[in-house]
């Protein structure tokens, strides 16, 4: 049993160091941790290459942010990166974050939003009932971003063919805008001439929305470089913001986040390392095991217990001639831990110290009896 223990328990250590790196260091690596279109993912699906590509150039400050928009500093005026919403999803936003927008934009901040690519609407209708007229109609509110902005999302309409044949993952998107004069179209689809990218200016800043995203990932870049529409996107600002907060990466101060910004990986693998080794340590012994002759017992050699111990450290720290003046020293300080004695006792037990101090056991034997003899 032993002889199994020694190989199953680093054997199941090494398992569960591999588990740790498969599941939590090597998605990491890889880019599945963090959502499609973070600046964080490496991958196809991810906007890292952007990040570097934007870092790389003179003159321009990159960074992400891993908080609330409200929390993030205006000076100098960023342009903020708000990549990989859904544009359906983003038309809805309640009111509450609507105004938040406008006042990071108001203060000078390009906010700019692009959107996943949307699948096409179907122009058949699949409703296989009537609707029941006695339900009550709902009442459909207005979008707080079309009330306020003056703008629309709608998506092109195909035949169910014809969004058969587009693929889950499209490059191109179906969504398009609908917008007020208050809005400039930067941007048209080159078939039929819908926006793809418009802008508005609000207070200092301004707010941007395109749906382009496939040319800002990873991928769409390695295929083509768009330099000048990324320019328009980014506007004049040299300060560019990657939100990440809306990606759900938010700093919270954990203790992944603390080893990533102080590099500690290598010491917790140090750690680790010498963990292993304990374990090793505690389960074979670095010495070999004594070989036993043949047809012979192996003898015990039994150890001392607590009263032999102390006696020889008795014997090497104390002389015999003192051992009977020292324990009486050692027990005076115990004064007001025991029952007291009176000074005359205590003086009579000096003075048989003294008297006795060649024989201790027949000091101790008469110390004994002042110290407990009934008056």
């Amino acid at each position: 049993m032993r002889a199994a223990s020694k190989i199953l328990i680093p054997v199941a250590v090494l398992l569960f160091l591999w588990a740790v790196v498969s599941i939590i260091l090597v998605p990491i690596e890889s880019g599945d941790a963090y959502p499609r279109y973070s600046s964080l993912r490496p991958d196809p699906f991810g906007a890292k290459v952007l990040y570097e590509s934007l870092a790389a150039m003179p003159g321009v400050t990159v960074e992400r942010s891993y908080r609330d928009l409200l929390l993030l500093p205006l000076r100098p005026a960023p342009t903020v990166l708000v990549l990989g919403g859904m544009a359906p999803t983003w038309i809805s936003a309640p009111e509450n974050v609507v105004k938040r927008w406008e006042a990071i934009a108001s203060r000078g901040a390009r906010l700019v939003f692009v959107f996943q690519p949307s699948l096409p609407a179907l122009t058949a209708n699949f409703d296989l009932f009537q609707p029941d007229k006695k339900k009550p109609q709902t009442v459909v509110h207005k979008a707080a971003i079309t009330e306020r902005w003056g703008v629309k999302v709608k998506l092109r309409e195909v035949t169910a063919k014809e969004r058969a044949q587009i693929s889950r993952s499209p490059r191109e998107s179906a969504a398009y805008f609908e917008a007020d004069g208050s809005w400039t179209v930067v941007e048209r689809h080159s078939k039929d001439g819908l926006p793809m990218q418009i802008e508005k200016r609000m207070g200092q800043g301004s707010i941007v929305i395109a749906t382009q995203l496939f040319r800002l990932s990873n991928e769409g870049l390695r295929e083509e470089r768009h330099g000048a529409w990324i320019a328009s996107l980014l506007g004049p600002n040299t300060r560019i913001v990657f939100d990440e907060f809306h990606h759900n990466v938010q700093d919270t101060d954990s203790i992944g986040t603390l080893l990533r910004r102080y590099r500690l990986q290598g010491a917790v693998g140090v750690l680790s390392f010498i963990a292993l080794l304990f374990i090793w340590r505690n389960v074979n012994g670095l010495l070999p095991p004594r070989s036993v002759a043949a047809g012979k017992s192996e003898t015990s050699i039994a150890g001392w217990d607590a009263q032999q111990g102390l006696t020889a450290l008795l014997e090497r720290s104390v002389a015999q001639a003192d051992l009977i003046p020292v324990a009486l020293q050692e027990w005076k300080k115990t004064e007001g831990l025991r029952p007291p004695v009176s000074h005359s006792r205590v003086q009579a037990a000096t003075e048989a110290a003294e008297r006795w101090k060649e024989s201790p056991a027949a000091a101790y034997q008469e110390i004994h009896r002042i110290l407990t003899e009934r008056k």
